[in-house]
């Protein structure tokens, strides 16, 4: 009476154990092998062990063993269900089979005779694991070292069990099922914010080339005859200035010959500056346009790498003349990429000007630095934007290139500078852009493009 009475509270004591296991166990796989250990112990089980069904097929999932008994589960896997039909019909209906002599199994159940006996098991006490009223596998022990008549006891402890797993499987169906839920949604909301960002960036192509036409139309027309005039002028003020040295006998103050002594020596910088400045706007409108590729359709082209990097540094002269020195090395002889000009133009800008503010974020006293690399090999151009400004943290790194990132002040930035760049090399190109970067040392922005030889490309 005594000792059943112990057996009782043992029993007790086991299921409230591996209740609270399942409450607070952060790791369901610590917590099942706990529990199976405690099962196979309470009931002087070689084994107790988990079966998890998989399309026709079962799998041992989680296995105990007693000292000195051999693991089985490696052995365990990818079994067709075809081969237990006696076994998998009974469980089915939600039996419980409880087989303490397998040696003494009828015909019926056959196949399943073999198998056990070829793992030298003599008794099995199994349950089903039903998860929405659906069979997922099933849960048991047995015994190898002689054949055991399974108690109500063990019967019911492992009822219990198999209850609990049923919940702890159900509990990961739903945790699986929400992750796919919020892994579609998250997926939605990249999709969304993939399309938005793709149109803010048509958005500023459209403006940009807006821009670039009415400057072309606003300045280069005005520039055409002020070039002109310029240079009329200065025929008119070479001819007044031998007209006016071939007048001798022309009396001047004493001042006032100095002061025209002056002007002649003056006259020719002034025109000659005047030139050289009315030529620099004139390149720069050009850049712009070339920039943007106003005169050429939104189709690939072959893009001068070169002359793109030169075009975008003129247009962002006022920003590094005074700020940086700017290194710039290209290989000689380098090929031209199959590319949609105005919009790989765009990348340049977005990462050269994120060089520029990063450095400009930095104390002026560290002299602020950009090296431009580009290089290639018989299949890639790669092309190296490097500085010497803020750099940036780890986290920061991680979403470089996640649509409306930023760590600037509002209204200083969108965030889409390198998202768009991402998208434009990766997506549009089907090239590779990379980060490497250090908080306080400076950033490196690696682009790797495909030279494509023998594709058609318009000229």
């Amino acid at each position: 009476m005594e000792r059943k009475l112990k057996r009782q509270l043992q029993f007790q004591q086991i299921i409230s154990e591996i209740g609270r296991m399942f409450i607070k166990a952060e790791n369901v796989d610590v917590g099942l092998n706990k529990a199976l250990e405690k099962i196979g112990t309470f009931s002087d089980a070689s084994r107790a062990y988990i079966f998890q069904f998989e399309d026709d097929a079962m799998n041992n999932t989680y296995e105990w063993c007693k000292d000195g008994v051999e693991p089985e589960k490696e052995n365990l896997q990818g079994l067709p269900l075809s081969m237990f039909p006696w076994w998998i019909n009974k469980i089915s209906d939600g039996k419980i089979l409880n087989i303490s002599d397998v040696s003494a199994l009828k015909e019926e159940a056959q196949a399943e005779k073999e198998i056990l006996e070829m793992q030298h098991i003599k008794s099995v006490l199994v349950l089903p694991l039903m998860v929405n009223h659906h069979l997922v596998g099933f849960v048991g022990f047995d015994n190898v070292e002689s054949t055991s008549v399974w108690k109500n006891s063990d019967e019911y402890l492992l009822s219990i069990a198999a209850e609990m797993f049923s919940n702890v499987f159900q509990r990961l169906a739903h945790e699986h099922a929400l992750e796919e839920s919020n892994t579609s949604l998250q997926q939605a909301l990249d999709d969304i914010k993939a399309v938005e960002m793709r149109m803010i960036h048509q958005e500023q192509m459209a403006a940009i080339g807006q821009l670039a036409a009415g400057v072309a139309h606003e300045i280069n027309n005005p520039l055409g005859f002020v070039l002109s005039n310029q240079a009329t002028l200065s025929r008119y003020l070479v001819r007044v200035i031998e007209i006016l040295d071939t007048q001798k006998g022309l009396k001047l103050s004493l001042a006032d010959q100095k002061e025209l002594d002056y002007i002649k020596e003056d006259i020719e910088d002034l025109s000659l500056d005047t030139i050289d400045g009315l030529y620099r706007i004139k390149n720069i409108v050009k850049s712009l346009r070339d920039f943007s590729r106003i005169d050429t359709s939104q189709s690939r082209s072959r893009f001068d790498v070169k002359e793109g990097i030169e075009n975008t540094l003129t247009l962002l002269d006022s920003k590094t003349k005074d700020l940086m020195f700017v290194d710039v090395s290209i290989d000689e002889n380098l090929p031209e990429i199959c590319v949609d000009a105005a919009k790989f133009n765009q990348v340049l800008l977005n990462v050269i000007l994120n060089a520029i503010e990063a450095v400009q974020e930095r104390d002026e006293a560290h002299g602020g630095k950009m090296w431009i690399r580009v290089t290639t090999s018989d299949e890639h151009l790669v092309l190296s934007i490097r500085d010497n400004g803020v750099g940036m943290s780890e986290e920061t790194m991680k979403r470089a290139f996640t649509p409306f990132f930023t760590t600037k002040e509002v209204g200083k930035g969108t965030g889409l500078g390198l998202s768009i760049a991402y998208d434009v090399i990766t997506k549009g190109h089907d090239g590779e852009i990379h980060i490497e970067s250090e908080s306080g040392i400076g950033t490196e922005v690696k682009i790797i493009m495909p030279i494509e030889k023998d594709i058609y490309c318009e000229q």
